[in-house]
């Protein structure tokens, strides 16, 4: 069973920014190409600290991403 159950793709601190944007995706979430580098370097930050980054968090800083800088 390749790729595992339920299709849920587990982000940690080596993930990319493919598979983070795969993840937003697939939650119904789009992004702009300028928004997933800015994303992907805060979600790497979070994982430094977390063995596994969850929707949740993945969320919440999503909407602080979106915001201006």
């Amino acid at each position: 069973d390749v790729g595992g159950r339920g299709g849920s793709i587990v982000l940690g601190k080596l993930s990319g920014t493919h598979a983070l944007k795969n993840r937003l995706e697939g939650g119904g979430v789009t992004i702009g190409a300028m928004g997933v580098p800015r994303l992907a370097t805060m979600m790497k930050g979070l994982a430094s600290h977390l063995p596994v980054v969850y929707g949740s968090a993945l969320a919440a800083l999503h909407a602080i991403a979106s915001r201006p800088c």
